[in-house]
């Protein structure tokens, strides 16, 4: 038969779940490593001297498929036997211009002292899906650190989700060397 039909049917509505992901980038070598994990080679790494501030620029991915907002959490290695020594203070600065730079304009995220003391603690902005955020590390190095290159600091930067029920955080270890 050539003659046209028309069929209706009932509509759908299709409702899809929120799903919540972050990335933090560069990751450390081999990829395969958890958060907080400083063997092997670190992502990046930089010489400064004591009682300067090494800055490493990272980036944070929204992986879900909504947007969302993101805790930032550094942390540090310490193990004196080892010449690992803590740093005076790590900051997470949002860097709004992508400068990699902290100056006007870069809000500061997250700041912690050497005792692990939490100072500063405000979330990311939104990040739509799919969009990547800059970050900027600062390492604050002591004074007292040996200008020999015998000591080093070995930080790592974290973030879970906010709009996430469950605990979702980046899967692989971002740790930076500080010489």
């Amino acid at each position: 038969n050539d003659l046209s039909q028309i069929s209706t049917s009932n509509e759908v509505i299709n409702i899809v779940a929120p799903l919540y992901g972050l990335e933090i980038t560069p990751n450390k070598d081999p990829e395969n490593a958890t958060p907080f994990n400083y063997a092997d080679d670190p992502a990046l790494e930089q010489t400064t001297a004591p009682g300067n501030i090494a800055y490493y620029h990272y980036y944070l991915k929204n992986t879900g498929n909504t947007p969302d907002t993101y805790d930032l959490m550094p942390d540090f290695k310490l193990d004196v036997a080892n010449n690992i020594i803590a740093p005076n203070k790590i900051e997470v600065y949002y860097d709004a211009n992508g400068n990699g730079q902290v100056d006007a304009g870069d809000i500061l995220l997250r700041s912690e002292d050497d005792t692990g003391t939490l100072n500063t603690a405000v979330p990311t902005a939104i990040v739509a899906q799919d969009a990547t955020i800059p970050l900027i590390v600062a390492v604050h190095t002591p004074t007292s650190a040996a200008q020999t290159n015998a000591d080093e600091i070995h930080t790592d930067i974290n973030g879970a989700s906010i709009g996430s029920s469950s605990t979702v955080t980046d899967l692989i270890s971002n740790w930076n060397r500080t010489l």
